[in-house]
């Protein structure tokens, strides 16, 4: 559907002399991350707004954002497949901090931190085929993700020191996300390289 509408739109540019015709491909591939970006953040509100969890959704999708824009993490094949991840993980998420008791927030938000930790470590900034990263830039997205997983555990240990356990929550379970995808999209690279027998 995204892409249908992209070249329609990227068509009626050229058509319009908005563009010129050899630049076309260009803006289509644009027009489509601007509309998927659009349709995310439309879901996003959309479920944030009827769940009433909106400044929960925003803490949790900008830890998530700037972690996965350094660190990597899964891609879907398609536009339409991205957007139903972002409302499957975003709905759990929600379902999460509104029926999981406010007791066992320290140690879930103890727990994923931990992990995420580990995996950012470990596998950060993960390379896409479709992009690759120069020596520089996997040396520089290494050190924002280090950075960004070290100010985040800050972040989370001085929430909970101040009591403000549903903000920590949502911190430390939007770099459990952000890491998770990370896990998924070695795991699929690994069972790739396995059925291509590498």
């Amino acid at each position: 559907m995204i892409a249908r509408l992209s070249k329609r739109m990227a068509s009626f540019f050229v058509r319009n002399e908005v563009i010129k015709s050899e630049d076309e491909e260009v803006y289509e591939y644009g027009l489509q991350l601007l509309l998927s970006t659009v349709f995310n953040g439309i879901i996003a509100l959309i479920l944030a707004i009827i769940s009433g969890t909106i400044l929960q959704c925003i803490c949790y999708l900008a830890v998530f954002v700037l972690l996965r824009k350094s660190a990597g993490g899964f891609h879907a094949k398609t536009h339409f497949g991205c957007c139903c991840i972002l409302a499957v993980v975003l709905s759990l998420f929600i379902m999460f901090i509104k029926f999981v008791p406010n007791e066992a927030y320290g140690i879930v938000a103890t727990i994923v931190v931990a992990f995420s930790v580990v995996i950012i470590l470990i596998f950060a900034p993960l390379e896409h085929e479709n992009k690759p990263i120069s020596a520089r830039d996997k040396n520089r997205l290494r050190k924002i993700s280090v950075i960004y997983a070290v100010l985040f555990t800050i972040l989370v240990f001085v929430l909970f020191i101040a009591k403000l356990k549903m903000i920590m929550i949502c911190v430390a379970l939007g770099m459990f996300t952000a890491s998770g995808s990370m896990l998924v999209a070695v795991i699929e690279k690994k069972i790739k390289s396995i059925h291509l027998g590498t």
